[in-house]
């Protein structure tokens, strides 16, 4: 049986080394729960390895906002969110905290990882480094990426220098794996931010114009790309993050699926396990990961079963967040960081005024 091993990228917020315990166990769950709902055999040997940033971007924010000093109001909206997240007595007790905690996790990590190249590169480096030691000590396996919230952002760019950023890997002009560089199997973007903030950074990429796409036939000819099986895009109806980086403009040539997810049963609905929680989200991977095929109405009933549970919440949060999404401009969101920071405090500001 080949090995197929599974890199996790975690999202925002404060990440250190074990971080992928509970999502690693989720998805063990999900998968030993439907192989044994449908007698379905894994044809493939999983293997899952956590990838961890966290502790650089931590590590360099106070930097980051010291060279933001001229975004007044902004950085003083900076600061004290990097103090509040620095406060181990300072955590959210209400749906209100939850949201505004969350808000401020990603305007603080965002800049830090977007604005200096070389806080960029300290982040990359080590990352590509453990995906390439792996791959060379797992020769014929299989390798997928499980990314989600800035983690997409990351992962994007960390299959950039997977193959052309000064590792042993290449691909050729046409898209494709040079002999001996690796092929990824399948790539989850869970809340895809890349599609925006690939205008912040200094590559300033077209996600539709890149070699990270699905390789496949179409009525148009061949079109090549290092992902062989799926490239999986998710976002949440109740996400404000992904309202900020929603990925709306790809090429629907370029991933495998799209998928708006419209559920909530919690006021902050960004969290990596909600995601991994999400029939819409797992069927797929467990197809994915396993290599197996569904039955289409087993995975429907899945589905409905899930968007019609009493723990769906939709109609009691639809108003609020149809409210809070008015008021971000998303015409003007990828004219430059400071703005898309500034349509964060916005959101930060009106959430206080409201009764969550």
């Amino acid at each position: 049986m080949k090995k197929h091993i599974v890199f996790l990228l975690h999202g925002v917020g404060k990440h250190t080394e074990g971080w992928a315990k509970d999502p690693i166990i989720k998805i063990k769950e999900k998968i030993d729960t439907i192989l044994t709902e449908t007698n379905k055999q894994p044809r493939f040997e999983l293997e899952f390895k956590e990838l961890t940033y966290g502790d650089i971007i931590d590590a360099n924010m106070a930097t980051m906002i010291e060279g933001a000093a001229e975004w007044e109001p902004l950085h003083n909206f900076l600061s004290t969110g990097l103090a509040e997240r620095n406060n181990t007595n300072h955590e959210p007790d209400n749906n209100k905290e939850k949201i505004v905690s969350g808000l401020r996790d990603y305007a603080l990590d965002v800049p830090t990882y977007i604005l200096n190249p070389e806080i960029t590169d300290l982040v990359l480096i080590p990352l590509v480094n453990n995906v390439v030691d792996t791959i060379k000590e797992n020769p014929g396996a299989k390798f997928s990426f499980i990314c989600h919230s800035l983690g997409t952002k990351v992962g994007f760019d960390l299959i950039h220098r997977l193959y052309s950023g000064g590792s042993d890997f290449n691909v050729l002009p046409s898209g494709l794996p040079e002999d001996g560089s690796p092929e990824i199997r399948s790539f989850y973007q869970l809340a895809s931010i890349p599609e925006v903030m690939n205008k912040f950074d200094a590559h300033d990429r077209n996600p539709s114009n890149t070699f990270i796409k699905v390789c496949k036939m179409s009525d148009m000819g061949e079109q090549f790309g290092v992902i062989t099986h799926s490239y999986r895009i998710f976002g949440n109806k109740f996400d404000p993050i992904v309202w900020i980086g929603l990925s709306k403009n790809i090429s629907p040539t370029v991933y495998t699926s799209k998928i708006q997810l419209d559920y909530i049963d919690r006021a902050w609905m960004h969290d990596f396990d909600l995601y991994l929680d999400h029939p819409k989200v797992y069927l797929p991977l467990v197809e994915d990961l396993c290599n197996v095929v569904l039955d289409s109405n087993f995975k429907q009933e899945k589905i409905t079963a899930y968007d019609n549970s009493d723990n769906n919440l939709n109609d009691e949060y639809n108003d609020i967040y149809s409210e809070l999404k008015d008021i971000v401009n998303e015409n003007s969101n990828g004219i430059n960081l400071y703005k898309m920071i500034n349509d964060i405090k916005t959101i930060i500001e009106k959430l206080k005024l409201l009764d969550l």
